[in-house]
């Protein structure tokens, strides 16, 4: 499994009870495999890391793709948002590992969370296959 670190920028809808995880694109390309959240604090700021294996489920080889993993929580109220590397290349059913670090105001609610109430979706909106081929996952 490769391991990738960053440090990614997050962006959350606060309030958004219609999130309802992939509503435009498809959850099946990349899929979560297991996710993991810890609070921690670094001199006076409290950040969230966040770890999340992620799994190809494209039928070839991808080197490029637009995808976020969304989060929410069992009542469907977005929790956030994060965005996956556009450069990642995967091979069909190979594995990989997004670590970073998050201001706890956006996901201070995570690592307190029942998991059984947390929803995790990866929602793949288009990828560049490694032959040049491109294809769109979106729903219009």
């Amino acid at each position: 499994m490769k391991k990738l670190v960053l440090f990614a920028v997050m962006s959350v809808a606060w309030g958004s009870p219609a999130f309802a995880g992939c509503e435009s694109g498809s959850p099946s390309v990349i899929t979560v495999e297991s996710w993991s959240a810890e609070a921690k604090k670094m001199r006076s700021t409290d950040y969230v890391n966040v770890s999340v294996t992620i799994k190809s489920g494209a039928a070839k080889p991808f080197r490029m793709v637009d995808a976020s993993i969304e989060i929410e929580d069992a009542l469907g109220r977005r929790i956030g948002v994060l965005s996956v590397d556009p450069d990642l290349v995967l091979q069909p059913g190979e594995s990989i590992e997004k670590n970073g670090s998050y201001l706890a105001d956006s996901l201070e609610r995570l690592p307190k969370m029942n998991r059984d109430d947390v929803i995790i979706t990866a929602c793949t909106e288009a990828v560049v296959y490694q032959d040049g081929s491109k294809q769109s996952f979106t729903k219009k």
